[in-house]
């Protein structure tokens, strides 16, 4: 039997360096480990199924300042046509935010972008400074692409305790899941109160997640509804 175990959460990574600030996410990683998303993936191995589909969990490109294109980094040896710092423009990104060689990213070596999606969270951190001049200021670019970093950790937690959903729990775990959800969403969509209480929730939902996982393991697994 092939053990279930769920990591630490740990800075969700595409390098997404926030220049001159702190924190290391890099695209590449996310490419590689985390599509899908660490903690689903983990819970895919005890549940033995395909993600659920949800719509707050689907990029929207048309809402978004091209943020996995800008904020994060990405290298020729991870699936990608070439080297990208973190907070620099891809030189594919046209004016409109949008990938001017779409169609043929396979073709031109960038297998990576392909492989990636943000959950979501592109268009949430760019929603949310919108009417900001991040273009033309530092300290409001860094962050927004710290929001960015952020929202990636909690629409990659978010969809783990979707998928958690799937598995035969008992109605005290189903009714924590449900209020760990109810609390992601609040701070994912905008309505948190504070990165403090942000990292708590993740923390929260993490252990409840290596709980399930340990659980499911003494069972053998795979531990999903019939």
């Amino acid at each position: 039997m092939q053990r279930a175990v769920l990591p630490p959460l740990k800075p969700h990574p595409r390098h997404c360096i926030v220049p001159g600030g702190r924190g290391n996410l890099t695209l590449s990683s996310c490419a590689k480990t985390h599509m899908p998303a660490q903690p689903r993936a983990k819970l895919a191995a005890v549940t033995q199924s395909d993600p659920i589909p949800h719509p707050e969990l689907e990029a929207d490109c048309d809402r978004c300042f091209g943020l996995c294109c800008t904020a994060l980094s990405f290298s020729r040896p991870d699936g990608f046509g070439h080297d990208k710092p973190a907070g620099i423009l891809c030189h594919f990104l046209a004016g409109d935010y949008r990938c001017s060689i779409h169609p043929r990213r396979e073709d031109l070596g960038y297998e990576g972008c392909i492989d990636f999606t943000c959950l979501g969270a592109g268009q949430r951190a760019s929603q949310q400074f919108a009417t900001q001049n991040w273009q033309r200021d530092p300290t409001t670019r860094r962050q927004m692409f710290a929001r960015f970093a952020q929202l990636l950790k909690l629409q990659e937690i978010r969809q783990a305790m979707i998928e958690a959903g799937k598995m035969e729990i008992g109605e005290v775990q189903e009714q924590q899941r449900l209020q760990l959800l109810t609390e992601i969403a609040k701070s994912a969509d905008g309505m948190g109160d504070s990165g403090t209480e942000e990292n708590d929730v993740l923390t929260r939902a993490q252990t409840w997640l290596n709980e399930i996982i340990k659980h499911a393991n003494r069972r053998g697994g795979p531990w999903r509804k019939r």
